[in-house]
Order: C-alpha cells, then structure tokens, then sequence
C-alpha cells in the first residue's frame, strides 16, 4: 500500500512536470512582445515549420549560399537541380546570379 503511494505520488510529479514542460516550450512572444500559449495545433504547426527549415539547412550545409532567398532544390522525377524562391514561388532551372 505504501509503494503504491508512493508510485502514484511519482507519477503525478512526472505528470505535473511534463506538463509545466509543455506549457513552457508553447509560450511564445506575438508581434506586440506579448507573450502567449501557443494551442495544440499551433505548437505542432510551428514544430513542423522549425523542422522543415533544420532538414532544409541540413541538405544546403556546404553548398554555396545563394542570391535572394533562392533554394536549389532536385526535381523528383529527373533528378536535375532546380531553384525555388520561396518569397514570391518562383521557380527556374537555371543558377539565380
């Protein structure tokens, strides 16, 4: 009985710290220097844009930095570069200068 005490007070602590966590790593300052918790959804969102960005910065290490917000990028199905402005969607075959 009092090891099952204890495992349940164990349990709620890990529970309540992972929870003092989440809210933590879900608090972000908005545009006026506000700060907020972000919901669910948008903390997910904002994960998935923050990975993406990392394997984009993976995949382009050691590659020469180019103009103007362009990426080069591989087309799937001839597997020849291209390059991809995210600003406006712009997309070319040939190196932007």
């Amino acid at each position: 009985e009092v090891a099952d005490r204890r495992a349940a007070a164990a349990a709620a602590e890990a529970a309540r710290s992972w929870l003092e966590a989440e809210a933590e790593r879900r608090k972000y300052e908005d545009s006026d220097g506000e700060e907020r918790v972000l919901s669910l959804e948008e903390a997910m969102a904002k994960e998935e844009a923050e990975e993406a960005a990392e394997a984009v910065r993976q995949l382009n290490a050691g590659r020469e930095e180019l103009p103007g917000g362009w990426v080069e990028m591989v087309d799937p199905e001839s597997g020849q570069p291209y390059y991809f402005r995210e600003v406006d969607g712009a997309t070319q075959w040939e190196a932007p200068n």
